[in-house]
């Protein structure tokens, strides 16, 4: 099985301040040890790093070094993959 996420789970995931953290937080740790696929595609990653380290959106934002390693960058997770969104449109 494979599925993908939006940029709400790691939003939630990564904001120790929010009601969903726990679930979100647990929920993409599950992921990362699964051994099914889990895709992020590549409008979900830039969004993440855009809001996560946007000081209108938390009131902590990350730096941008702790926003490129949450969630697990595809490059590190041997069952993510990240893709263009649009790449089998032909």
């Amino acid at each position: 099985m494979s599925y993908a996420v939006d940029v709400n789970l790691p939003l939630y995931g990564s904001n120790n301040a929010d009601a969903q953290h726990p679930k979100a937080s647990a929920f993409l740790r599950r992921c990362v040890a699964s051994p099914e696929l889990m895709c992020l595609g590549w409008l979900t990653v830039m969004s993440y790093l855009r809001m996560a380290t946007h000081p209108k959106i938390f009131a902590k934002p990350l730096t941008h070094a702790a926003a490129a390693t949450y969630p697990p960058a595809p490059t590190s997770c041997p069952t993510c993959i990240s893709r263009p969104c649009c790449a089998n449109m032909a």
